[in-house]
């Protein structure tokens, strides 16, 4: 071959690496950290003897906090530098997949494998968070080049130290790089021991076993230290307890490992269905076909190798989840690398079968991945939670004398990488499983003192499924404000309030209200929710109040009337009724650059006497700034 040709043949898979840096770099920072990512920088954070010892508590090894640890010091903390460290393992990733699939089937192959990893939607999306499963799928991917290569040649004294070295990392990386030591395990069983056996006796493939065997146990040597944590925890990932877990699981590979985790759901059945067809021929094809080469030379030995990969570490997978839940798509980036190699071996037959069919399966390929992956650049729905968006506008919203609560008290990391302003914060509930009491005290001296609340809600089936904080807050506060954010986050503010500021003559409660918190416009509309609590029967008509008045008690906008247009009226209420209405106020012109106060109330309709709280006759709800012409 001339030095032309050998050239032309690395700028591919040089080209393919440029082009992973490129989709990874792209929008890289569009999302906000979210709480992995933010606990990823406070591991980070920590001292050495601290990290190990919290590591030990946690549901990861140690590997990835200390290279983030030691890149962030030259990096700094910014979500672009937060996130680099994982595009640099993500496209390792790239070559890696390269050498393997040239190895397994020929440059075809190869390339195809390379392509698929560099576009992969899954690779990508963990190549843009602060988390370790790229570098994981990378380190798994070396292990797999050096077992093959153990087992092409067998004794394989030569590869088992890079096989021992990939191996250790990948499980110092993440619990679930142990999965594929096992597929490994049993791929050299069948690819190299049972041939070698056959073919030379029992003396040279028990030579052959030992040096494997010792490379295994070198490898668990080197994780030693960490498997009695691992004992400990039982593997404490989460896994799904809505419906089969082997259907969930399945369910997620056969659309995440062609899709990712945010292409929507429904029109994109073809390309599922094209990248598995190419996938399935490229190691169906070969185990259909005559082995009389061998299982470790021919391609069926290649496409064994891949199918034992993913099968294997799968179906422990699925084991080690089974009976818990919250299962998530990352747990099985393991594997991912054996589906590139699968699509890299549909090219690589192609190839063979008729060089030119290989383009249009490249084609495919690279169409289907870029909308795939083009999913997570604009679908608006498809970003982390947005805590970045939730926080920004509590900045926006808070007053110096306000509290916040992170209702998932994990989440103050994401909170504190945010906001770096001096209100408090606390994280409630702060034990597991909550203490209702403990919780409820914190609260009462959180809002001590405080004018308002503000509360960050996600993940209340798992911080606090009881909602001791949602409860708490809507029995003792008055909430003015509720704004939902992508990925389930919500923000509410409340208005600390005395006992018996917010019940009208001892029967009726204001539980809630919804008003505009931006400056009001002249001439324009709002939109003011009240939603009352019935706490003894009233027995009589009611009407509500709702005026728009200067200090003075000048008029500027009202609106009586009885609750909800005359629908509910509070004769017909009982005891725990909850009533919502909402009331349209007129801005007026004259109005304009004026600062009015926003009053509520009860009025007997047939006398016109008020019903009282505990400060008066009407409640007021905010201070209104009215934009000036």
């Amino acid at each position: 071959m001339s030095s032309f040709a050998r050239a032309n043949r690395w700028i591919v898979p040089l080209g393919l690496v440029a082009l992973a840096l490129a989709v990874r770099l792209y929008r890289i920072d569009a999302h906000g950290i979210w709480f992995d990512e933010a606990h990823s920088l406070h591991m980070a954070q920590l001292s050495l003897v601290d990290m190990v010892a919290a590591t030990a508590k946690d549901i990861h090894p140690p590997l990835y906090y200390l290279l983030l640890k030691v890149w962030l010091a030259f990096a700094g903390n910014s979500e672009f530098a937060l996130r680099y460290l994982s595009v640099l393992t993500g496209i390792l990733a790239v070559p890696v997949g390269f050498a393997l699939g040239r190895r397994l089937a020929g440059w075809w192959a190869g390339a195809g494998t390379a392509a698929a990893l560099a576009l992969s939607p899954l690779s990508f999306y963990y190549s843009q968070e602060t988390r370790m499963y790229a570098l994981v799928a990378t380190l798994v991917a070396a292990a797999g080049y050096f077992a093959w290569r153990a087992v092409e040649l067998a004794p394989p004294r030569r590869w088992l130290p890079g096989y021992v070295v990939a191996s250790s990392l990948a499980i110092y990386d993440h619990f679930y790089g142990l999965l594929p030591f096992f597929a490994f395990n049993l791929a050299y069983l069948l690819l190299a021991l049972l041939p070698l056996w056959r073919r030379s006796g029992l003396r040279t493939s028990s030579h052959a076993a030992a040096w494997w065997a010792g490379a295994q146990l070198a490898v668990l040597a080197i994780f030693s230290p960490w498997l009695l944590v691992l004992r400990d925890k039982g593997v404490v990932f989460l896994a799904s307890d809505s419906g089969n877990l082997l259907n969930v699981i399945v369910t997620a590979v056969t659309t995440g490992f062609p899709l990712g985790p945010t292409m929507p759901p429904g029109g994109q059945e073809w390309l599922t269905a094209a990248l598995w067809l190419l996938a399935g021929c490229g190691v169906l094809w070969p185990l259909g076909r005559a082995l009389r080469a061998g299982w470790a030379k021919a391609p069926a030995g290649a496409a064994l190798f891949v199918v034992i990969w993913m099968l294997v570490s799968l179906a422990l997978l699925y084991l080690t989840l089974a009976g818990r839940r919250d299962f998530a798509l990352r747990y099985t980036i393991v594997a991912l690398p054996a589906f590139a190699l699968a699509l890299g071996l549909g090219i690589g037959g192609l190839a063979r079968l008729r060089g030119f069919l290989a383009l249009p399966a490249v084609a495919l390929l690279a169409v289907g991945l870029v909308l795939a992956v083009g999913s997570d650049y604009e679908d608006p729905t498809a970003p982390r939670p947005d805590f970045r968006g939730a926080i920004a506008k509590f900045e926006e919203l808070a007053r110096p004398n306000d509290a916040v609560v992170q209702n998932a008290y994990y989440n103050q990391y994401v909170f504190d990488y945010y906001y770096q302003g001096n209100i408090p914060s606390l994280g409630l509930p702060a034990t597991e499983p909550p203490d209702k009491k403990v919780t409820e005290q914190a609260l009462a001296n959180l809002t001590a003192g405080r004018d308002r609340l503000w509360v960050f809600y996600w993940q209340d089936y798992f911080a606090d499924p009881q909602r001791i904080v949602e409860n708490w807050a809507d029995s003792n506060l008055l909430r003015f404000y509720e704004q939902a954010f992508l990925g389930w986050v919500q923000l509410k503010g409340y208005e600390v309030r005395r006992p018996g500021e917010t019940v009208f003559g001892n029967t009726i409660r204001l539980e809630t209200y919804e008003f505009p918190v931006t400056p009001l416009k002249p001439g324009s509309q709002v939109t003011l929710g009240l939603h009352w609590r019935c706490l003894a029967a009233p027995g009589k008509d009611y009407h509500v109040f709702v005026h728009l008045v200067d200090d003075d008690y000048k008029f500027y906008a009202q609106s009586d009337g009885p609750p909800d247009q005359g629908k509910s009226p509070t004769s017909v209420w009982s005891p725990g009724n909850l009533i919502m209405e909402q009331r349209t106020l007129e801005i007026p012109a004259e109005a304009a650059g004026k600062e009015l106060v926003l009053r509520v109330g009860l009025y007997d309709f047939a006398s016109g006497q008020r019903l009282r709280t505990g400060l008066g006759d009407d409640l007021i709800l905010a201070r209104i700034k009215v934009a000036a012409q």
